[in-house]
């Protein structure tokens, strides 16, 4: 987790005369993310960080290094497209949005020039080689458009670009070559994610023109039933009940990992300001105050509470309630999103200590799954659930690992489902791209997990476009 001086290391790596092209741009990848994502864009609420002015400092020279590192790895490699990719990913974050689509644009060519001139053989190895550089040309086109986009291009010159990439993949699609040679499973995989983005992004575009858009996501959810992304969107356009959509998202009950982590990846760094500030968020307050009530109602001393465990901890909110007003309780942390992670790592109570003892990057049933039976004291989650669906795993790993009376204290949306399209009941993916879940659901989950419901409290969560959305604050309590 130091991030600084694995930037260090790296950049002297790259700094080493005599180095080939290939291991050059192999390291130029490893340090790029790196110095990317540590470009603090915004100041969040209460995470040790520099003062403001040192931060942009920091920026500043990280961003100029970005740079520097992209000059660099073109002047020696001149052929190869990732600098130019990461050059528009630097120029993007200094706000130059015509210079982005540039470096964006001549990455793209290049990727695709690079896929013509290929020679391809039979052997795996270069069909392996034949298909990621096609790969590489989709993805890279596909953040043409999206640069395009942020520098004024209009919606059908952004779908021009992603129409010419469409074009291309069909090879990425094929389990035989044009000559017959068959293709590797792993390698066919390779490609399906990034036709699965591309149509996406399709979608998306046509949605914003008010065209109709469900075709496309239609045919990402044909390559990949499970992504993420196509069932948000999907669920986005599920008004009826009798489109195609609609009957798709009747039976959705998860979103797969990878696309919730990504997402918060994506949002970390203005994810504690905006749910604050503009959204007004109260999740976290809901959630502590709702166990509070509970401890002071069953007479328990809040002094013997020992451990917590906070599910999806985001920037750290829940957390720092908790390690303020039980300062002795050891509180674990875990999360989908590895940025979100680092900086709930990184978050103080008012007496200046760790908030979390320790926080890890994962799923949260797994995350329990580490735990002994009746080792744990409380379990919360504020905005978690939203974003799991089925939650009855999650819940029969609390009831085991929680101590006897120990709670959970958790937040859903508001969902009533009078229809029996859903085998499960209760449970539906909103056109928000967040599940709602029913009382009946909550409380035949936690039944069948050895809970108590104590607490049903309506509320509002957060504010969304005019109104606000329903929630509810949800307490339950392990029977041992």
């Amino acid at each position: 987790h130091d991030s600084s001086n694995a930037i260090r290391y790296y950049t002297s790596a790259m700094e080493l005369k005599g180095v080939d092209c290939e291991s050059l741009a192999s390291v130029f990848e490893l340090v790029m993310p790196l110095i990317l994502s540590s470009v603090i864009e915004k100041r969040e609420r209460n995470v040790a960080i520099s003062p403001f002015t040192a931060v942009q400092s920091l920026q500043h020279q990280y961003l100029q290094s970005a740079m520097s590192l992209s000059d660099l790895l073109s002047e020696k490699c001149p052929h190869d497209p990732i600098s130019d990719e990461y050059r528009g990913a630097t120029l993007r974050k200094l706000k130059q949005p015509s210079l982005a689509y540039e470096s964006y644009l001549t990455a793209a060519l290049k990727s695709r020039q690079l896929y013509h001139d290929y020679t391809r053989t039979t052997d795996e190895t270069s069909i392996y080689e034949h298909l990621t550089l096609l790969r590489n040309y989709i993805r890279r086109a596909i953040l043409v458009s999206a640069a395009g986009r942020e520098n004024g291009m209009g919606p059908g010159e952004q779908m021009g670009v992603l129409i010419e990439a469409e074009s291309y993949v069909a090879p990425l699609l094929q389990k035989l070559t044009a000559d017959g040679v068959a293709v590797d499973e792993s390698i066919l995989n390779l490609g399906k994610d990034v036709v699965v983005e591309l149509y996406n992004n399709m979608g998306i575009i046509n949605k914003k023109r008010g065209v109709h858009s469900e075709t496309f996501f239609l045919k990402a959810f044909e390559i990949n039933p499970n992504d993420g992304h196509t069932l948000v969107q999907l669920a986005s356009l599920a008004k009826d009940g009798k489109s195609k959509s609609s009957e798709i998202v009747a039976d959705v009950k998860e979103l797969d990992s990878e696309y919730v982590g990504a997402l918060f990846d994506g949002y970390s760094l203005r994810f504690e300001s905006e749910l604050l500030d503009v959204l007004d968020y109260k999740g976290h307050n809901l959630v502590h105050e709702a166990i509070m009530r509970e401890w002071r109602l069953s007479v328990r001393n809040v002094e013997g509470i020992n451990s917590i465990i906070d599910l999806g901890v985001g920037t750290g909110l829940l957390g720092e309630l908790f390690a303020n007003e039980i300062p002795n309780a050891v509180i674990h942390g875990v999360d989908l999103s590895e940025r979100m992670a680092n900086i709930s790592r990184e978050r103080k109570t008012k007496s200046g200590r760790d908030v979390y003892s320790k926080v890890v990057k994962a799923d949260a049933q797994d995350f329990l799954k580490t735990y002994a039976d009746d080792s744990v004291d409380c379990i919360v989650a504020s905005d978690v659930f939203i974003y799991v669906g089925d939650i009855e795993g999650v819940l029969k790993q609390s009831a085991r690992c929680l101590s006897k009376d120990g709670l959970v204290g958790f937040t859903v949306e508001s969902f009533e489902d009078n229809s029996t399209s859903n085998s499960d009941g209760g449970l539906k993916l909103l056109r928000s791209g967040r599940f709602g879940h029913s009382k009946a659901y909550i409380d035949r989950v936690a039944k069948a997990s050895g809970f108590e419901l104590l607490t049903w409290n309506k509320c509002t969560l957060r504010k969304q476009g005019l109104g606000g959305v329903d929630g509810v604050v949800v307490v339950l309590k392990a029977l041992k």
